[in-house]
């Protein structure tokens, strides 16, 4: 959650436009959210206009698998991110 990334997603979603290209669907995901955004992060979101969005918050865990080499699939089921990410999808698909 960084302006950086904000103004990454905007382009994206621009050069989609640009592109012509057909896609159904899209969302606008936000990880590693840690407590609330900055406000030059609300900011650069309005202005870009994303006015809503899915959050997957900071999951230590992710670190630690990385660290160690081991599969995010593996992540447990209670995880914070595996939770979230379910949540998201059953959101999206339902």
């Amino acid at each position: 959650p960084t302006p950086k990334g904000i103004i990454t997603a905007g382009r994206i979603r621009e050069l989609i436009r640009e592109l012509d290209l057909s896609i159904k669907d899209s969302y606008f995901i936000i990880n590693r959210i840690q407590g609330e955004f900055e406000p030059v992060i609300e900011t650069e979101m309005e202005k870009q206009g994303f006015n809503s969005f899915y959050g997957i918050p900071m999951d230590r865990l992710i670190y630690d698998y990385d660290l160690s080499q081991k599969p995010l699939m593996d992540l447990p089921d209670e995880s914070i991110a595996v939770v979230a990410v379910n949540k998201i999808l059953d959101e999206i698909i339902n």
